[in-house]
């Protein structure tokens, strides 16, 4: 009798495992499709730049506006805001803020029982996201990058802002990310340094220029889906963190949205109680005015020692 093939556990996994890791790489908060990569603006030097739609595929998203069919899922739209917590827990870690796509953040709790505890001004603003938008562009004719698409990640204030004073001045301007009819836009970075940290780059001009060649609907198989790029701690990852409670790797993003969101007020209350006067006093005297490029702050809640 012929002994029975023995199948390996291993057998469709591994591949598909390799697989999948092929499709993205970790970049901070972003999982970038394989072969995309990042745009980082020059200092002090004009970047011509395509700014790419893409298809929307959520139902959230944070520009949603159903009336005006902006960013409504099937749609093309051409930016993703979204806000971040900075220099959380001892690794001055970056993560995005959950209520992005209305969900609860843990910090953005915190922060609202500081400001009812009549806590420092100073503090508070600490805890406040910054907002942020992601892009698909395309750079033109720069020796620096390839003309294909590029994850450009950036401050709203740095370029957005911008942008959207320019189209409040030319709104024939505002068909720049159309596939057939839209513009380039000639952006000029400005490198700028606050209180002796890193130069960063501002947007000190933009100009919509005609296109020198349209694009046809087929791009968009070669554009990355915004809505897939972002990489969305669960509420109790982040209060993991927040906390600085070691092994934050026991929770994971498989944990559901019911557990995350189902904490129960005895199990908030307990977190308050166990936060005293002194602990209080000690972060009052720890914090610090956070400022663009300076040696960050930790933003964090007093870790508890077992006894």
């Amino acid at each position: 009798m012929s002994k029975k093939a023995k199948k390996s556990p291993f057998k469709g996994k591994t591949g598909a495992d390799a697989a999948k890791n092929e499709t993205t790489s970790n970049y901070g908060y972003l999982k970038l499709p394989q072969g995309v990569g990042v745009f980082k603006p020059p200092l002090d030097e004009s970047v011509l730049m395509d700014i790419m739609p893409y298809q929307v595929s959520i139902d959230n998203h944070p520009d949603l506006d159903t009336e005006r069919d902006i960013a409504v899922k099937d749609s093309l739209w051409y930016k993703l805001p979204f806000k971040v917590h900075k220099n959380v827990g001892v690794d001055n870690d970056t993560v995005v803020c959950p209520t992005t796509f209305g969900k609860k953040c843990p910090i953005c709790e915190y922060r609202k029982e500081q400001k009812e505890a009549e806590a420092p001004a100073e503090e508070i603003k600490l805890l406040y996201p910054k907002t942020r938008c992601l892009y698909v562009v395309i750079p033109i004719a720069h020796e620096k990058y390839k003309q294909e698409p590029y994850i450009w990640d950036i401050s709203s204030y740095l370029f957005q802002d911008q942008l959207n004073k320019e189209l409040k001045e030319d709104e024939d301007s505002e068909i720049f990310p159309d596939l057939e009819e839209g513009l380039s836009l000639k952006v000029r970075f400005e490198g700028k340094a606050i209180g002796g940290g890193k130069e960063f780059a501002e947007t000190n001009r933009i100009d919509f220029k005609k296109r020198k060649q349209q694009y046809d609907e087929s791009i968009l198989d070669k554009i990355p889906n915004l809505d897939e790029v972002l990489k969305v701690l669960s509420y109790k990852e982040i209060d993991r963190l927040f906390m600085e409670v070691e092994d934050a790797d026991e929770y994971h993003e498989e944990d559901s949205e019911t557990n995350e969101t189902n904490e129960t007020n005895e199990t908030k209350k307990s977190k308050k109680d166990k936060e005293s006067k002194k602990d209080k006093k000690s972060k009052k005297d720890k914090k610090s005015k956070e400022t663009v490029e300076t040696p960050p702050v930790e933003i964090k809640r007093k870790k508890k020692k077992n006894k």
